[in-house]
């Protein structure tokens, strides 16, 4: 095993617990193979590596050490007498999170949050509160409880930088939790333990414990980062009366018991991960999620200090060497955003060892794979001997490709030049790969898409046995011909997607207001991370077409003439030779290549894109029930062959998968891999929306079978799990559709609207949404009682009566809300007839209270919304059971 130089490190990155480091050692870009010389005398053994460039030492405490302040100076103490050229530390690891609900706002610390040591008005970053000494006004902190070093600036900047962003700095750091949350230390994994288990317990003054009630976060934003100071001493506090004495006394975050005796040696940032309360519930159950979390942030801090230089030489790293780029690179964008994640994995395919290594970037076309390479070209190019260039997208593409790298390899070695003249482009460059004595070159091949070109092409690329390859594509087969890494590149996270969008329409996406990037954090929640949406976007702010203010308002309607809008060369989505450059060209290429191999996928996607980007469950496509359109034969014929396509499993399954192919859908499987469902992109949603015929027959149709399944009672959950879909098919019906085709009297679409009104009328009710629920009530009453609703019975009417009344009443409108009822009895009663005194009684209960209500006013309402309803109510139970 090598031997590591120390003095090539320069960040000291402290994880004092083992479940700490082994997250660390995770978030490594790099592993370093080797070894620190060490000697008698030296207590610790250091594991190395390194994060965007910047080499990193990770030092824990040796296994059964005791942990404190007093170890943790001891082990700092050995990192800077035996790294010279320490720049900083980062002590990452977990701690005690102290919430203060009575605080305003309140200070609302969950299992799982970040806690940053960070100075607050008068108080320390970093509080030592078991230092000091009693006085005659009490105990007085030693140095008023602040330590003698201080965090570098830089990396209080780096902080800075990140906590600027909240409430959604989260968003900076959770693509690395992401990389590790399933990888597995000694008892499990990194995965969050759930917040149904996070429980928060108080005392009172006579010491009664008590659970704090707190709702569920929503799962967008379930983690949060706390600035403030953090308390640090040599005692484990596991007392609720102490925590929150040290809370109010010293105005801290967060306990923890290594940062005292840290930083008084090396100046470190504090970023810890909340795994307790420091109370008697303390147990080790969060500690790994936490540990993780923390990581993922100290990352993201290595990030915002840019790129460094890792050494060219420790372990098994190979030299690292500038290399010639011997081809026509694609035009780069103006600013690259994210992908950080991705680029880390890339370098890990590319770079790991002296084999033939690969990997195979997969998107729909317009998510960036091309800039990402072109990126990864910019950021590592210099890691290889050469780097070449092909476009694939056409034989006539690579023809010019090669000769170009053809040319290139015999500028530089005029040696080559006789060989050239004899030897066809293609064959020259195989050999030179094949022969030549570096063996560190890059090729990447861009817009391998087509199968028969691209067999040829990188066929040869097998028997290769060094080098790496990174191939772009849109087919998910690519990646299994080649047996390589298939990489996908999906959405933007929000951050980089709001500073894309800033950084088009203003042309620099710092030093922006307020109001500027409210507005892009809109427009990129709507646009869901597809690249070359979100560069749309700015272009027509930029242009002074749309603001980006307008833009959310705008994009439904005017859809259709925005994707047209073409953006330029260079851009995320680089256009090639005879290829469309606007969104909606690219998508339309798409589509119609899928229609003309198999129009069911094309009809699945329609009807798919109707509930939006969630999950669809396959539950719902395999008991598809459609209506009967008699006089629409086109749609007729299309809903023929979709339901024939999803009520055969093999058919189905099969038709996602291909759907899947070509990244139009991304798949949900089991463990088992069987198929659980899929979800659209919402740019997909978007764009097939707005360029399907018949639209408002596809529209009618997927919210009747959504209903249809929901009514069905297959799952108890439905109502909850489908609200969100429903609820955008409901959007659709009242904003594209003429309201005459829904007339519950003429319309033409009335019957199925029926059927969608009913079920969404009990949904709507019962998540606590009245006004909505009485308009659908309403219009399935108006629907029942028409003539052309003889198939509907008076059961069913019965009980949307009962659902308006309920629905008045949550409304407090009582008089409509006893209307609704009497009009129920009468109807009860011409049901039930005169079969026992109970019917009878409620009519003339009802009517009774019907003429006291106007004379009285809220006794009587109370009465007809309580008591004559549980009446009512009595005698519906018993029609039905």
């Amino acid at each position: 095993m090598e031997e590591l130089n120390p003095s090539l490190y320069t960040i000291a990155w402290i994880a004092p617990l083992e479940i700490e480091a082994q997250a660390a050692l995770h978030m490594l870009d790099h592993r370093h193979n080797g070894r620190f010389p060490t000697s008698r005398g030296d207590d610790y053994v250091f594991r190395a590596g390194d994060i965007n460039g910047h080499n990193i030492v990770v030092a824990t405490l040796p296994a059964g050490q005791e942990y404190g302040t007093g170890s943790a100076a001891a082990l700092a103490s050995q990192i800077k007498k035996f790294f010279p050229n320490l720049w900083f530390g980062l002590l990452v690891g977990v701690a005690a999170g102290l919430p203060n609900l009575n605080k305003t706002p309140p200070i609302d610390i969950r299992l799982g949050d970040v806690i940053v040591g960070l100075p607050e008005g008068e108080s320390a970053g970093l509080i030592a509160y078991d230092l000091g000494k009693e006085t005659a006004d009490g105990f007085q902190l030693l140095r008023f409880g602040r330590v003698l070093a201080n965090t570098e600036t830089v990396v209080r900047s780096a902080i800075g930088n990140i906590k600027v962003m909240a409430p959604y700095d989260s968003d900076v750091f959770l693509p690395f939790y992401e990389t590790i949350k399933d990888k597995e230390h000694s008892k499990g994994t990194f995965t969050d333990p759930g917040q149904e288990n996070d429980a928060l317990y108080d005392v009172n003054n006579d010491s009664i414990e008590t659970l704090v009630p707190r709702p569920k976060r929503d799962a967008s934003r379930r983690t949060r980062v706390w600035y403030g100071p953090i308390g640090s001493g040599d005692k484990l506090t596991k007392n609720a009366r102490k925590r929150n004495e040290l809370r109010d006394r010293f105005g801290v975050i967060g306990l923890e018991m290594e940062a005292a005796g840290t930083m008084n040696r090396i100046p470190v940032g504090v970023i810890r991960g909340v795994c307790d309360y420091a109370d008697e519930h303390k147990n080790k159950e969060w500690q790994p999620y936490a540990a993780a979390m923390a990581a993922a942030y100290a990352k993201a801090i290595l990030h915002e200090l840019g790129p460094g230089k890792a050494v060219s030489k420790q372990g098994n790293i190979t030299p690292a060497r500038h290399g010639t780029i011997l081809c026509d690179l694609p035009p780069s964008t103006d600013r690259f955003f994210g992908r950080d994640k991705e680029l880390s994995e890339m370098r890990t395919y590319l770079e790991t060892s002296n084999q033939r290594k690969g990997v195979v970037l997969c998107g729909i076309s317009g998510s960036g794979k091309t800039q990402l390479a072109r990126e990864y070209v910019a950021q590592r190019g210099d890691q290889f001997s050469a780097v070449l260039w092909i476009d694939a997208g056409s034989e006539e593409n690579i023809e010019q490709s090669m000769s170009s790298c053809a040319s290139r390899i015999c500028e530089g070695n005029p040696g080559f030049q006789k060989r050239r003249e004899s030897t066809p482009p293609y064959q020259f460059i195989f050999e030179w790969l094949r022969t030549n004595s570096e063996k560190r070159w890059l090729v990447v091949v861009d817009n391998a898409n087509d199968t028969i070109p691209n067999k040829r092409l990188l066929g040869p690329f097998h028997e290769m046995k060094h080098g790496a390859l990174c191939v772009t594509s849109t087919q998910q087969v690519t990646a299994r011909a080649l047996r390589m890494k298939e990489m996908s590149v999906q959405r933007l996270d929000l951050l980089a997607s709001q500073s894309l969008v800033l950084w088009r329409a203003y042309e620099s996406d710092q030093d922006q207001t307020e109001e500027a990037r409210d507005a892009a954090r809109r427009v990129a929640k709507l646009l869901d991370g597809y690249p070359l949406a979100l560069e749309l976007a700015g272009s027509l702010h930029q242009r002074g077409i749309t603001s980006l203010d307008e833009f959310s308002e705008i994009f439904a309607e005017e859809y259709p003439a925005l994707a047209q809008f073409e953006i330029d060369s260079g851009a995320w989505s680089w256009t090639k030779a005879g290829a469309s450059d606007s969104l909606f060209g690219i998508l339309d290429t798409l589509y119609e290549s899928l229609i003309a191999r198999t129009p069911e996928l094309a009809h699945l996607l329609t009807l798919c894109s109707i509930y939006g980007p969630q999950e669809i469950p396959i539950s719902l496509l395999q008991g598809l029930e459609l209506y009967d359109m008699n006089n629409t034969s086109g749609i007729s014929n299309a809903s023929k062959k979709l339901q024939s396509l999803v009520h055969s499993k093999v058919k189905l399954n099969k038709a996602i998968d291909e759907l899947a192919k070509v990244f139009l859908v991304t798949k949900k499987q089991a463990t088992d891999r069987s198929i659980l469902g899929f979800s659209l992109h919402a740019s997909i949603c978007h764009w097939r929306f707005a360029t399907m015929e018949d639209r408002d027959i596809w529209i009618i149709q997927a919210a009747y079978n959504l209903s249809r399944h929901i009514s069905s009672g297959n799952a108890t959950n439905d109502k909850y799990r489908f609200f969100n879909m429903f609820n955008r098919c409901l959007d659709a019906i009242w904003k594209h559709m003429e309201p005459c085709n829904i007339d519950p009297i003429h319309g033409e679409f009335a019957s199925p609207y029926f059927t969608i009104c009913s079920c969404g009328a009990d949904m709507y009710l019962s998540m606590g949404k009245p006004y909505i629920a009485k308009k659908l009530f309403t219009a399935a009453i108006d629907y029942g009682r028409s003539s052309q609703a003889s198939q509907i019975s008076d059961h069913v009417i019965l009980r949307l009566l009962n659902g308006l009344a309920e629905c008045y009443e949550k409304m407090k409108q009582f008089e409509p809300a006893e209307e609704a009822l009497l009009s129920a009895t009468d109807m009860a009663e011409r049901t039930l007839g005169h079969m026992d005194d109970l019917t009878g009684g409620e009519r003339s209960n009802s009517r009774r209270t019907g003429k006291s209500q106007t004379g009285t006013g809220c006794k009587y309402r109370r009465k007809a919304t309580s008591g004559e309803q549980l009446v009512f109510e009595s005698s519906y139970n018993k029609l039905f059971n």
